[in-house]
């Protein structure tokens, strides 16, 4: 490959890369590791999917601007990124919706023992996460900042099922 052809494709996955990754929370869009899931699928039956929303917080962009509300997302975002050994098991895949979105969605491919996650664990799981993010955006609310709740979050088990 010629020098000129290796900058020219470097340059627009660099561009790509860049449209996935979304710049407030540094957490790339879930359709980036859509060949990475299909993979886990591959080697397992199912994998879990956790969808996180942080609820009526939207009203802190309205009260408060958006910039009271990115870092919000932020801190939710470093949160959730940071629960893969508590909350989460390792190897969770934790992305946005989408870039600029307001939700998360989270792939857990195994549970804690390193199994194949069920409906139960991925509920307990979910529990977690909820009221792990719950109490650590209360902490992080700003003192005037009234800490709205609702933090809700969704469980489901993916398969690849054609």
């Amino acid at each position: 490959m010629r020098g000129d052809e290796y900058h020219r494709l470097r340059t627009a996955f660099l561009r790509l890369r860049a449209a996935l990754r979304d710049p407030n929370t540094n957490l790339f869009s879930y359709s980036l590791f859509l060949d990475e899931i299909r993979g886990l699928l591959s080697e397992r039956s199912r994998i879990g999917v956790l969808w996180v929303s942080l609820g009526d917080r939207r009203l802190v962009e309205t009260v408060y601007g958006w910039e009271a509300y990115d870092r919000l997302l932020a801190h939710a975002a470093a949160f959730l990124a940071g629960s893969r050994t508590k909350e989460l098991p390792v190897g969770t895949i934790v992305a946005t919706a989408g870039v600029h979105a307001d939700t998360f969605t989270l792939f857990v491919p195994t549970d804690h023992e390193g199994r194949e996650p069920d409906a139960a664990s991925l509920t307990a799981m979910a529990t977690r996460v909820e009221q792990g993010l719950e109490e650590n955006l209360i902490k992080a609310s700003a003192p005037r900042m009234p800490g709205p709740s609702g933090v809700r979050v969704g469980a489901a088990l993916l398969t690849d099922n054609p």
